[in-house]
């Protein structure tokens, strides 16, 4: 349903603007749930941006103006995924499916972790791909805590059995394809226990 009203919205096709009464009221209401919603979503044309709303301004610090007709796809990621971009989202063809992960970047050159996806549509009566970058900050903070719990001591910080298990593992399978040789060395703190014992 948005993608549809925002392709009707500028294609002369009784856009927002141009209706009135109730169906013109609720194109607004729509417009304004569009810009509230706390997703990005930006409507691409030509490789420009034409469309993006207030959360994707606020998500790569740019003002409405800086990303409206000025910027294009590629100066929001990181340069290591342009080339899959290129090949995947400005063909236009091939956008949609499975969500991407990327790495975005904001006005001042800082990154952070996003799902791109896409659709294929159309906009003022041409082509365009409507899409929603989805910001993983916080869910990508929350999974290496819980790698950290799982894997390191919380009073030393050292890590655990799980982690010795697992890096030995894989030594063993290295030593083992490559015919080399491997040694593990067993360190005893002495008191350690009591350490162990009062603070857990």
């Amino acid at each position: 349903v948005i993608k549809r009203r925002l392709e009707q919205e500028m294609a002369g096709e009784g856009g927002y603007a141009q209706r009135g009464g109730a169906a013109g009221e609720a194109d607004m209401a729509l417009r304004s749930a569009m810009d509230a919603v706390q997703v990005g979503l930006f409507v691409l044309q030509d490789q420009r941006v034409v469309y993006a709303n207030p959360c994707l301004s606020r998500l790569f610090g740019y003002s409405a103006d800086e990303l409206v007709g000025a910027c294009g796809l590629l100066d929001l990621f990181g340069a290591e995924f342009h080339p899959m971009l290129v090949q995947q989202w400005l063909p236009g063809e091939t956008v949609g499916g499975a969500g991407l992960e990327l790495t975005a970047r904001r006005q001042d050159g800082s990154e952070f972790p996003v799902t791109l996806l896409g659709a294929v549509s159309w906009f003022a009566g041409k082509p365009a791909i409507v899409g929603t970058v989805f910001d993983l900050t916080s869910q990508k903070a929350a999974e290496a805590k819980i790698r950290e719990l799982a894997e390191f001591d919380a009073l030393t910080g050292l890590p655990n059995r799980r982690l010795l298990l697992d890096r030995v593992t894989q030594l063993l399978a290295v030593a083992e394809r490559d015919s080399t040789p491997v040694a593990v060395m067993f360190v005893d703190l002495d008191y350690f226990k009591r350490i162990n014992d009062r603070f857990g």
